[in-house]
């Protein structure tokens, strides 16, 4: 597995793999439901690095910044198969306009300045988890700097979701470090911190994140919960998609929660809930079911237990998969029949 890129493993069930045969060989399969994959399947990044960059330009949506020359660098690279460590991997580049300076605000100083987000998948709980808050966690972490010398820049948009701030609050990041933008913004210095991709594959950064959270909801404590469905939220846990944008439904969803109520398991939104709601549930569960989505990302505060993620036919990636296995969680997949139906016998022999 030393050289193969992960992304080649992020297979449909139903005959659409891109290397079919080295899948089979590698899935133990039981009519679309995978009982347990090898270790070996998990390629694991190692590409972590820190740096400044010097007059450089960040705009919106571009998940990287700007030379002078005009070329785009990303901030984090994909492992594309080779193991790299403690290497910049540059070879992406992208011919822009011209940019004049009415469109740019400019950053001339030597302070700590580093990119929160500029891209709009950057709202997204997963994204806005491993693509953000984990730079700002290895920076404290690691001593790159103190979090509270750092200052954060919000490119193109105006305001975070409330799970952002509650984010930042959470690692000691105050709301006054945080600066918006709504033009491109040119910087003489700027921290980057490129991150392994995928970052749910790597083993030790998933385990140093899951570690500094855990000790600052130590030191935080957490908030009452009780008007979560009126106290009533017990260790299985049945996850509702309630107004998530992408479309990936499963058309018996009902017939799956009825059938998971019947089987204890108490139905969350964690698009209606806090931060620190979303944790203190997913902390004392044991069991959690759901649709596909970044409210899994909330593996990341379960102390044990299994997961079971139901997936449709036409998507069924294996970030989730990864992350469950570095926080030593039993994870299972059931995906949905060419009706878009999932198999309710199926499902309940698993719950």
């Amino acid at each position: 597995m030393s050289n193969r890129n992960f992304s080649d493993l992020q297979i449909h069930i139903n005959g659409r793999a891109r290397d079919f045969k080295f899948y089979l060989e590698r899935y133990i399969l039981d009519k679309n439901i995978i009982q347990s994959k090898p270790d070996e399947l998990i390629y694991e990044p190692t590409s972590l690095y820190s740096c400044y960059i010097h007059e450089v330009i960040v705009d919106k949506d571009t998940h990287g910044y700007f030379n002078k020359d005009g070329s785009l660098n990303r901030f984090s690279y994909p492992n594309r198969g080779i193991r790299i460590k403690n290497q910049k991997i540059n070879k992406h580049k992208k011919c822009i306009r011209e940019i004049t300076n009415k469109e740019i605000m400019e950053i001339d100083d030597d302070c700590h300045n580093i990119i929160l987000m500029n891209h709009v998948d950057h709202f997204n709980y997963w994204h806005w988890t491993f693509d953000c808050l984990t730079k700002l966690i290895i920076a404290k972490k690691l001593g790159i700097v103190k979090i509270s010398k750092l200052r954060l820049y919000v490119i193109g948009y105006t305001e975070l979701k409330n799970f952002q701030w509650d984010g930042l609050d959470l690692i000691g990041i105050k709301r006054s470090q945080v600066i918006f933008s709504n033009r491109k913004v040119k910087f003489k210095k700027l921290l980057n911190i490129s991150l392994p991709s995928p970052i749910s594959n790597s083993k030790e950064v998933i385990k140093l994140v899951k570690s500094a959270l855990d000790q600052q909801l130590g030191l935080s404590g957490l908030s009452n919960i009780e008007k979560v469905q009126n106290g009533k939220v017990g260790e299985k846990l049945f996850i509702k998609r309630g107004n998530a944008k992408n479309n990936r439904t499963i058309d018996n969803i009902e017939e799956v929660k009825l059938l998971c109520i019947d089987k204890g398991y108490s139905v969350i939104d964690p698009g209606e809930m806090s931060l620190l709601e979303q944790i203190e549930v997913f902390r004392k569960s044991t069991k959690v079911v759901g649709v596909h989505g970044s409210a899994f990302v909330n593996m990341l505060y379960m102390k044990s237990g299994s997961v079971i993620e139901l997936f449709t036919k036409e998507y069924c990636p294996l970030h989730e998969f990864a992350l469950a296995k570095h926080c030593s969680l039993d994870y299972k997949i059931i995906e949905s029949d060419v009706n878009n139906r999932i198999d309710l016998k199926k499902l309940e022999n698993l719950l």
